[in-house]
């Protein structure tokens, strides 16, 4: 974990930043650097405060996902210490009353929804302000609207981010009596998005020197590049790398930005967390052998007869297949369904079908 800034004078905001995470496998080493951000804050002499953020998909698609509705990957957040999360737009190719579900069961911290306007969401708060020092951050989320980035029949009404930011700007500075000192919007599109969104908030008279910063996902590349008055900071998908951000002030009170990204395999795996990522990925593991219609019939693309499965797997849900398999196949599931699940999950039936297949079994 790097040092403070040398030139930091009270107090400084740490963030420490993932995006676009499909497994579990690396959130131990995510807790660790939260922690390890925390504790560089704490030996800094003005102080600070660290926070660790998921710029959206963090739900779907997995494989763990497909086999509880997105209960272990919502868990998960807890366990890696995560403060603030958006939304991303696979986290809708659960039906809305899952979704919502899922996003309960994050009790460390707060999902943010600043521009998503369907009713089933509305709960979500629109923004939060985060004490540094004797200044405030204003956080925001903020998904693409862009359509096309969805399934058909599962996107959000989403309002302009552009329009949205400063409509939660307006809302924080009547909350706060006073402009914010910071605005630290998390988002949810592609980068070229992300240049457009911080090029106009450059123009903004407030916005423009308060947003050092943009912290974005969707893309899956480590993206670390300057776009109007921001830095824009994506740190690849599944946490293998992760972001650690700065925004600091000096002495003479000039507000400065720094960035690091780091290999999540620099951390160790931090033990509570460990153990739950092993105890979800037996289940998948066991569930994955649990697998057993008859090879044939996968691979001709049929529908597998329920008769042909192992009487451990109750398949509950029909799901469709995304492209390019287009016939229904059955998927174990625990509480709720109805999401489509990836190719890749696909294959690995087939695989393991093929090397565990023993014959029809029938209740």
């Amino acid at each position: 974990m790097p040092s403070p800034p040398p030139e930091a004078c009270g107090a400084f905001l740490r963030v420490v930043s993932i995006n676009d995470v499909y497994k579990l496998d690396n959130y131990p080493r995510v807790a660790t650097a939260v922690a390890a951000a925390r504790a560089s804050v704490a030996v800094h002499p003005g102080g600070g405060v660290a926070l660790a953020c998921l710029n959206g998909d963090f739900l779907s698609p997995c494989t763990v996902t497909a086999l509880d509705g997105g209960k272990a990957m919502a868990d998960a957040l807890n366990y890696a210490l995560i403060d603030y999360a958006c939304l991303g737009n696979k986290e809708f190719d659960l039906p809305l009353p899952g979704l919502v579900r899922s996003l309960a069961r994050f009790t460390h911290g707060k999902v943010l929804n600043s521009n998503v306007l369907d009713t089933e969401l509305a709960a979500l708060p629109r923004f939060d302000c985060v004490r540094v020092g004797e200044r405030t951050a204003v956080l925001a989320g903020l998904l693409t609207p862009d359509r096309t980035k969805y399934r058909p029949t599962g996107y959000p009404h989403a309002m302009p981010m552009a329009e949205a930011c400063n409509e939660v700007w307006r809302e924080a500075k009547a909350a706060l009596g006073a402009s914010g000192d910071l605005f630290l919007p998390m988002t949810h599109q592609p980068i070229k998005d992300d240049c457009a969104l911080a090029a106009c908030l450059a123009e903004h008279p407030e916005l423009g020197v308060r947003t050092p910063i943009l912290l974005g996902g969707h893309d899956h590349e480590v993206d670390v590049r300057e776009a109007g008055g921001a830095l824009i900071v994506k740190a690849g998908c599944d946490a293998a790398s992760i972001a650690v951000v700065d925004v600091y002030w000096t002495a003479s009170g000039e507000q400065k930005r720094a960035c690091k990204v780091i290999a999540a395999k620099e951390f160790a795996e931090e033990a509570l967390a460990a153990t739950f990522v092993r105890r979800w990925q037996a289940f998948v593991q066991e569930s994955m052998e649990d697998f057993l219609p008859v090879a044939q019939e996968l691979l001709c693309h049929a529908a597998p007869r329920p008769h042909h499965l192992h009487s451990r797997s109750r398949l509950l849900y029909h799901l469709p297949l995304r492209a390019p398999i287009r016939h229904p196949v059955l998927i174990y599931g625990h509480h709720v369904g109805l999401w489509p699940f990836g190719v890749g999950l696909y294959k690995k039936m087939v695989t393991s079908t093929m090397k565990k297949m023993v014959g029809p079994e029938a209740e």
